[in-house]
């Protein structure tokens, strides 16, 4: 099998992944929000929201060879990571200001807001990249 098609099946498996990944952080944060003041509970969220932020940078791929991880990372792939990053920026903000406003009458829900923010802002990110992914490859 050559490269490019090695590369057309792994990219084709991490815009799967990445679905999964925005379907397993939803999840997660509808166990969990009510238990943020067990601190495991809240580093475990925030260690698996910073592995999952890490996976959308790109940075990765050191056991492929340099012929596959330069297909994997071409243009088309990042100018998709450019607009899924993007997306994921105006949903925080959006995101943000609605948990600014909804923690005035209530503060004592301003983690699990600031919370669905930032689950919002890393979902929209992942799931905008994967589709973008799966379109160019049909």
């Amino acid at each position: 099998m050559s490269n490019v098609e090695r590369a057309d099946r792994l990219g084709h498996a991490r815009a799967m992944l990445f679905l999964a990944m925005a379907g397993l952080l939803v999840l997660n944060l509808a166990i969990s929000i009510g238990d943020f003041d067990r601190s495991s509970r809240l580093i475990g969220w925030t260690l698996m929201v910073g592995v999952i932020a890490l996976n959308l940078t790109g940075i990765g791929g050191w056991f492929k060879n340099a012929g596959l991880r330069r297909l994997l990372n071409d243009e088309v792939v990042q100018a998709h990571r450019r607009m899924a990053v993007t997306t994921g920026f105006w949903t925080g903000l959006v995101a943000m200001l609605a948990a600014m406003f909804a923690t005035l009458s209530d503060p004592l829900l301003a983690l699990p807001a600031l919370a669905s923010a930032v689950t919002a802002t890393l979902g929209i990110a992942l799931l905008h990249f994967a589709v973008l992914e799966l379109r160019a490859a049909q």
